[in-house]
């Protein structure tokens, strides 16, 4: 006992069977004893920094202990989380001067929601020179004035890579759409699509369209006879040339068939959407659930099961390639 007391803290406690603060500190608990009864059973909280001391015979009681150069109860922080914004940035508090070290936007305003990414990359090899890669992810949406929305995509990924030809729609790599709109009007630029609107009583025989190209699209709402009306003008360029071109078919085999330029080129790219193929005058739906399928980087194309290939059969696609 008189080897345990050595450097220790003594204290007379009169709490008995409930939790009691013995100490500032943490007191280590291998230290802990009573010195008037040394089976007195007790229990102690490191979380808490409390002791229970489960006996009734005493009306008060010596206990003597050892602690810790701190407390491990305590917190112990030169900031807090009261500090820290939603972009886990410091708030740095304002100087005397009063000047506040803030990030600049672009467009300052609390109703246009911004996202997006900017990298650069530098390649290089034995082989070959070194170059630069960019890569730009932008998506804008809100309120551009209290009576004009925006609504932008910006995408540069600096690949060239196109997107597998196996699903109905298509996620492009390469897209830039800007469109200003309100109740009144609608006016897109960039990687726009120019197709057929309808009809209200129905779709028109006619005039069927649908093509992506670059551009401006503009369509307004007005009044007209006691009713709504609405115009439509595009001014576009092709993304690349058209061809068309028939495919001889093989007996029985679904695929892959080369799609070759109207000048019998053997590598043409096939941009990405731009196909239309048609079997026996039918046009064909493109998916691996659908009708076919589509590698636009090599220019080939693969019919499902749901398509009956014979040597009869007449095959025709329509397409804008880049060569």
């Amino acid at each position: 006992m008189l080897a345990q007391g050595l450097g220790s803290k003594c204290r007379w406690v009169s709490t008995f069977n409930q939790p009691l603060v013995l100490d500032s500190l943490s007191v280590d608990s291998q230290s802990i004893f009573f010195p008037a009864d040394s089976t007195v059973k007790f229990e102690y909280d490191y979380s808490r920094g409390t002791l229970t001391v489960n006996t009734s015979r005493y009306d008060s009681l010596q206990v003597c202990y050892r602690t810790f150069a701190f407390s491990f109860h305590k917190t112990y922080s030169r900031r807090t989380l009261d500090e820290y914004d939603s972009s886990a940035l410091f708030k740095v508090k304002p100087p005397a001067s009063g000047w506040i070290d803030g990030r600049e936007e672009l467009f300052a305003t609390n109703e246009l929601y911004k996202s997006g990414s900017l990298s650069r990359g530098v390649s290089f090899g034995n082989n070959q020179d070194v170059f630069v890669n960019s890569n730009l992810n932008l998506q804008m949406e809100g309120k551009l004035t209290n009576d004009i929305n925006i609504s932008a995509v910006i995408t540069d990924q600096n690949v060239p890579f196109q997107p597998e030809g196996n699903t109905q729609q298509l996620q492009d790599f390469d897209k830039v759409l800007i469109n200003l709109y309100n109740e009144s009007f609608s006016l897109s630029a960039g990687d726009v699509i120019l197709k057929h609107q309808g009809h209200p009583k129905g779709e028109s025989y006619f005039l069927q369209y649908y093509k992506n190209v670059q551009g401006g699209l503009l369509q307004t709402n007005y009044s007209l006879l006691k009713g709504q009306a609405q115009s439509t003008v595009g001014v576009s360029i092709a993304k690349g040339k058209f061809a068309s071109i028939q495919i001889a078919p093989l007996e029985g085999v679904q695929g892959p068939y080369k799609v070759k330029g109207p000048n019998n080129e053997r590598f043409v790219v096939i941009l990405a959407g731009s196909e239309k193929v048609f079997v026996d005058g039918k046009l064909l739906g493109r998916g691996y659930n659908y009708d076919y399928v589509v590698d636009y980087n090599l220019g080939e194309i693969t019919f499902t099961n749901r398509v009956l290939i014979t040597k009869y059969t007449r095959i025709r696609v329509d397409f804008e390639y880049s060569d």
